[in-house]
């Protein structure tokens, strides 16, 4: 079992089997996840430590999963999720919030009708906030 913790800047944080945590902050710059792992049994983790369920913007980029930390230049990018579940992480987890890897396609299709707010102090119009609030209601789940 690993805890890996991102630090400032760009990282490349690799996990394989067992069960991994990537626990992350605000600041983390644009870090890469390499989690490759066939057992069924491991459990990997995101925790992002002092964020809310509206801080993450996810999108597909080719076969990886990209979340943005909405008002900052902060991007972590998930290698080749879209290759199968032995790249995804089981959970992503956010204050006292869960994602599954299986609810999470439904997040990424719902933002991808919207631009992503990046970049140092954009924010979420409340519209799309407003449009949204039912599927992140939906897709996440309380710890």
């Amino acid at each position: 079992d690993d805890i890996i913790h991102a630090g400032e800047g760009d990282d490349v944080l690799n996990g394989g089997g067992g069960n991994d945590n990537y626990i992350f902050t605000s600041g983390v710059g644009h870090d890469i996840i390499h989690n490759y792992d066939r057992s069924l049994s491991s459990v990997d983790i995101a925790l992002f430590d002092d964020l809310s369920i509206e801080d993450l913007w996810f999108s597909r980029e080719g076969y990886d999963l990209q979340i943005n930390i909405v008002g900052t230049n902060d991007q972590i990018d998930i290698s080749n999720w879209y290759h199968g579940e032995s790249y995804q992480l089981d959970i992503i987890q956010v204050d006292n919030s869960s994602l599954l890897n299986n609810q999470l396609d439904q997040l990424v299709s719902a933002m991808a009708n919207f631009d992503a707010p990046m970049n140092t102090g954009n924010i979420v119009p409340q519209a799309v906030k407003d449009e949204l609030q039912p599927i992140l209601v939906e897709s996440w789940q309380t710890t």
